[in-house]
C-alpha cells in the first residue's frame, strides 16, 4: 500500500479551498477506503498561523483543524523535538543519526538558514533569548521537520505544492536520502485512481 505524507500547504489548501484541494480530498478518500495511507505531520501545528480559524497553538487546536478539514482519520507523524518549537507529547527525542539526517535535509532545502535557532539569530544580530521565533526560521524548520518525518517513518510519496521541494537542485538530493517520490497534489492523486 502506498503511503503519502501531506505538507502544511496541503492543509492550508483544504482550509482555504485552493485549486489543489480536490486532489488532496481524493487522497483522503483513498485513505478512508483503505487503498492508501495518508499522513500529516505534527510539525504543521508549529507552522506560522495561517489557518482560517486562527492559530493552532495547541495540539488539540491542530487536531480540531484536521477534523475541520476532514482529515481527522489520517495518520499523524511525529518529528524531532525542538525546544520552544515542538509540542512535547508529539515528538521524538532522536538519536545522533536522526539529528544528522535532519541537518542533511536542512542543508538541501535551506543551505543559507542555520539549523540552530541561536546560530540563526546571531548571524542576524539578534538575541535569541529576547526574540520570538523568527517567521523565516520557523517556516524553514517546519519544512525540514516534515521531510525528516517522511523519511524517518519510511513513507513513499511526499505531497507538496511548495516549489522549493520540486527544484532540480533539491528534489534529486531528497530522493537520494530516501524520500521516494515528491509530487504535487494533482500528481499524487493520480496514483490513487482505481
Amino acid at each position: 500500500m502506498l503511503s503519502f505524507t501531506l505538507d502544511t500547504n496541503c492543509l492550508i489548501a483544504l482550509e482555504r479551498g485552493w485549486d489543489t484541494a480536490p486532489s488532496i480530498r481524493a487522497l483522503a478518500d483513498a485513505h478512508r477506503r483503505g487503498a492508501v495511507s495518508v499522513a500529516a505531520v505534527f510539525s504543521s501545528a508549529s507552522e506560522n498561523p495561517r489557518f482560517g480559524q486562527g492559530e493552532a497553538s495547541t495540539i488539540q487546536g491542530f487536531l480540531d483543524l484536521l477534523a475541520r478539514i476532514d482529515l481527522a482519520d489520517v495518520v499523524v507523524l511525529s518529528a524531532l523535538m525542538i525546544f520552544d518549537f515542538s509540542f512535547w507529547d508529539t515528538c521524538l527525542w532522536g538519536s545522533d543519526d536522526d539529528r544528522a539526517r535532519e541537518a542533511e535535509v536542512q542543508g538541501i532545502l535551506f543551505p543559507s538558514i542555520a539549523a540552530d535557532y541561536g546560530m540563526y539569530c546571531r548571524s542576524r544580530g539578534l538575541d535569541p533569548s529576547r526574540t520570538p521565533i523568527d517567521k523565516t526560521w520557523r517556516n524553514a524548520k517546519c519544512d525540514v521537520q516534515m521531510m525528516w518525518a517522511h523519511l524517518h517513518h519510511g513513507r513513499d510519496v511526499f505531497v507538496t505544492s511548495d516549489d522549493n521541494f520540486h527544484k532540480e537542485s533539491k528534489q534529486p538530493a531528497l530522493i537520494a536520502l530516501g524520500a521516494g517520490r515528491i509530487l504535487t497534489p494533482p500528481d499524487a492523486a493520480t496514483l490513487t485512481a482505481s
